[in-house]
């Protein structure tokens, strides 16, 4: 257990953001690699190609101590058996492209960060879409930590929602219902007299008609609190899909080592063959 709840305390902090992947994901030469799975056999291994990359059978034979009759074919060997690591490296970063394409969240896809999105979309704001706003970050808050609506297991939850987000979501509402909201409208208040912010998100959520008053008014308030919830969309996007990102990540990573493979195993051989030719 304890060993698990390091993992679970430690993998938040790993498991990039889509922001984070973004710097790949709209990388137009990362993105070129999702044509490798049906073009790579085409080229990669076409003979012309595999001529003009041939490395020089001499220096081949050098670095392998091969002999020198045997130089030409060890070339061609040496140079294929890196042109399919090279392949499968631009497969792995071909398919997380391909799911970053198709799996981003729209508004990190447009904008790299939080105040990139802020201002490019407070200018289009009105009162309908602060209300849509409003019940969006309810539903995406409830989804994740509500007692009744929130599924799924809760160390996914708490990546997709983390602490932080948590506590900014409810600080706003916490701020705009002080200003809103007057007596106990909708049993709101817990036992200790505070507001209780999940039966508020609800309230927000559900707009029933019994209850019209008190999210038309939380509404009204809320146009003065559009930077916060602009924000609170773009950060919950920002965390959506754990993991997915995990897969996305993983695949990254696994594309770039064994892109870099080659290049190591190379640079050891000619190291080798100096220190000791």
């Amino acid at each position: 257990m304890r060993f698990k709840d390091a993992f679970l305390e430690a993998f938040p902090k790993i498991l990039p953001n889509w922001s984070n992947l973004r710097t790949f994901g709209q990388s137009r030469v990362v993105a070129l690699t999702v044509l490798v799975p049906f073009m790579g056999t085409l080229i990669l291994f076409n003979q012309q190609v595999v001529d003009f990359l041939l490395i020089s059978p001499s220096l081949v034979a050098h670095w392998l101590g091969a002999p020198e009759h045997g130089a030409l074919e060890a070339s061609r060997s040496f140079t294929m058996n890196r042109l399919v690591i090279t392949y499968f490296g631009l497969v792995a970063l071909g398919a997380a492209s391909f799911l970053f394409t198709m799996l981003c969240p729209p508004e990190v896809k447009r904008n790299e960060n939080a105040l990139a999105h802020i201002e490019a979309e407070r200018p289009l704001i009105t009162s309908a879409r602060t209300s849509l706003m409003v019940t969006r970050i309810a539903g995406d808050y409830l989804s994740k930590h509500g007692e009744e609506e929130a599924t799924g297991r809760n160390w996914l939850n708490e990546l997709a929602y983390p602490f932080h987000l948590q506590r900014f979501f409810e600080e706003v509402i916490l701020q705009i219902s002080k200003r809103s909201i007057e007596g106990d409208d909708a049993d709101i208040y817990s036992a200790n007299g505070n507001i209780y912010v999940e039966k508020v998100a609800r309230i927000l959520h559900a707009q029933r008609r019994a209850e019209r008053g008190l999210w038309m008014t939380f509404h009204a308030e809320a146009e003065n609190f559009n930077t916060d919830l602009l924000a609170l969309i773009y950060d919950a996007q920002d965390h959506s899909r754990p993991t997915v990102r995990a897969i996305i990540s993983m695949l990254y990573a696994i594309g770039f080592l064994i892109l870099f493979y080659p290049t190591v195993v190379t640079l050891l051989l000619i190291v080798r063959r100096a220190l000791f030719p």
